[in-house]
């Protein structure tokens, strides 16, 4: 540390946080509502301190990772230990906290302010920060992002427009009709030939389409599948995969397995679930997302798990941030014309020989039934291979694949949970029980939920939430950051 910020650094350490005399002091305040242990709390305690250093003697400000910024969050509630105590008579200046504007944009800025603040922390205090409350920035939205490089994250040209292989299978495959038409009726052009010819080259015709359509999104797929190689985030739970890929109930019950595999929670004979949070112990690596709700409710209480999937469910704590961007990424709309092209062609043809048909006198009612058909085919066959499915499909598998690495069955649990719901669980005294509570609510398959061709429809349940930013009263400007906190960070400002 530079000895110019010494002097300073030496005040932000004697601050005293904990007040004597009181009751509750803020670290208890912190680790209960947080359900962090003492040493943690400590140390996160600590870790504030450093991050208002930075505040002050960094050009930009400061990030807070979401660790520190519940530090802050619950120091900004003492309003005059801040505002006076710190920010006046320690800091010599405010440290202010605004909302932020949200958005992809805005998201991109606050994670490049956080990897400043780890590159900064690391610069003035000469150690790595540490990694369960300063973790390294994610492979999130933010990677998905850079990785394609294209506003708003549709697909990128590349991967849109089929290269040379792809433009000469596609070729073959349209032309191979008309071939068979030339030699077998002695005109490739199909609107020379008669109602019996038509009605069996139309079909063949069809299925060229078809067969071209999964060609060229084959191409698709497999940049998909590269850039969610790249991009799903490492570091997602069982309960935040089967919120992704099921929704709210799959997670909900991921969470209500988990407390009841703790013995935290118990199954009465009544289909009630009792709770036993007086022998819940609070440490730093809790990721069950029910449990905030769970530990507000009486020690012995029983609850239905309607009135759980509805009071416990919090939808931003069973959200990833990387999982939301593929989320929205996942519904956003496709070129039209590039996307429906294939349709084009199939329905032209056979809608300009209905009216052929028709200003001729000819009967087109065959020709109708076929493009039912036809279209029955086209749809359910193509469905898969939306981008939509394509997304949902490759994290499923990915997220499979990593089940591999974990070991024993007891470790595979809820991760197994939230790929395939009920069956997972068979092994559980409890099984048959919650069997008959979640049948009813059992979620829909993956490939159900990816309703609409062009990616549109339901997304999930994720969102994804603004964040909060924060500045020095006396520098102007405020920074963000995007530390999973929500909350951005502090402006810079000369430091003493």
């Amino acid at each position: 540390m530079e000895q110019r910020h010494l002097s300073l650094w030496n005040k932000i350490q004697a601050f005293p946080l904990d007040k004597p005399g009181v009751a509750i002091p803020f670290s208890g305040k912190l680790a209960a509502s947080q359900n962090w242990s003492a040493d943690f709390t400590s140390r996160a305690v600590a870790e504030y301190r450093k991050f208002l250093l930075l505040c002050c003697i960094l050009e930009n400000g400061a990030a807070p990772s979401h660790t520190v910024d519940e530090v802050w969050h619950l120091h900004l509630t003492y309003t005059s230990s801040y505002w006076m105590d710190l920010c006046r008579d320690t800091l010599g200046k405010d440290i202010h906290h605004y909302p932020s504007a949200g958005g992809d944009e805005e998201d991109l800025k606050h994670r490049e302010w956080y990897r400043e603040t780890l590159e900064s922390y690391r610069s003035v205090f000469g150690v790595e920060p540490p990694s369960d409350i300063w973790p390294a920035p994610k492979q999130d939205g933010a990677a998905l992002k850079e990785a394609i490089a294209w506003p708003g994250l549709p697909l990128p040209e590349a991967a849109l427009k089929p290269n040379s292989g792809i433009v000469a299978g596609i070729a073959v495959l349209v032309g191979v009709p008309f071939v068979f038409i030339a030699l077998e009726y002695g005109t490739p052009n199909p609107f020379d030939l008669a109602g019996p010819a038509f009605l069996r080259f139309f079909p063949l015709y069809g299925l060229a389409l078809l067969l071209a359509f999964v060609l060229y999104r084959y191409q698709v797929k497999k940049w998909v599948q590269r850039a969610i190689a790249v991009c799903f985030p490492d570091d997602v739970t069982a309960f935040q995969a089967g919120h992704f890929l099921y929704g709210k109930h799959r997670a909900v019950q991921a969470g209500i397995v988990d407390l009841i595999k703790r013995n935290l929670m118990e199954l009465t004979p009544d289909n009630h679930f009792l709770v036993k949070n007086g022998e819940y112990q609070a440490g730093s690596g809790e990721t069950n997302p029910l449990v905030p709700a769970y530990l507000l409710e009486e020690e012995g209480s029983q609850h239905t798990y309607e009135r759980l999937s509805e009071n416990w469910y919090d939808r931003e704590r069973f959200s990833h941030p990387g999982l939301v961007v593929l989320e929205q990424w996942s519904g956003q709309r496709e070129p039209w014309l590039q996307l429906y092209f294939f349709h084009i062609l199939f329905y032209g043809v056979g809608i300009l020989r209905i009216g052929q048909g028709i200003s001729t006198g000819r009967p087109v009612s065959f020709l109708v039934i076929e493009i039912v058909l036809l279209s029955i085919a086209f749809f359910t066959v193509l469905k898969p291979w939306s981008k939509k499915a394509l997304v949902y499909g490759e994290a499923s598998r990915l997220y499979k694949e990593r089940l591999e690495s974990l070991g024993s069955p007891e470790a595979q649990l809820l991760p197994q949970f939230a790929l395939q719901g009920l069956p997972a669980i068979n092994g559980l005294a409890e099984g048959v029980m919650l069997a008959g509570l979640f049948g009813a609510y059992e979620t829909t398959l993956p490939q159900n939920k990816w309703s609409g061709w062009n990616g549109g429809g339901d997304a999930g349940d994720g969102s994804d939430g603004g964040g909060s930013s924060c500045s020095g009263g006396d520098s102007g400007g405020g920074s963000s950051c995007s530390g999973g906190s929500g909350c951005g960070g502090c402006s810079g400002g000369g430091g003493d």
